[in-house]
């Protein structure tokens, strides 16, 4: 399986953020911190 890059997440003004490494844009944006780590682990 090919790697992707690092995603991080990160505090947005809307809630919480996973960003690909070296983004300047949000892959997607959360309510909750939790999810966000959700997305970012299927990522």
């Amino acid at each position: 399986m090919a790697k992707g890059k690092n995603q991080h997440v990160v505090k947005h003004p809307d809630g919480w953020a996973v960003k690909g490494e070296g983004n300047s844009k949000a892959t997607k944006v959360t309510r909750t911190q939790a999810q966000a780590i959700d997305i970012e682990r299927e990522l």
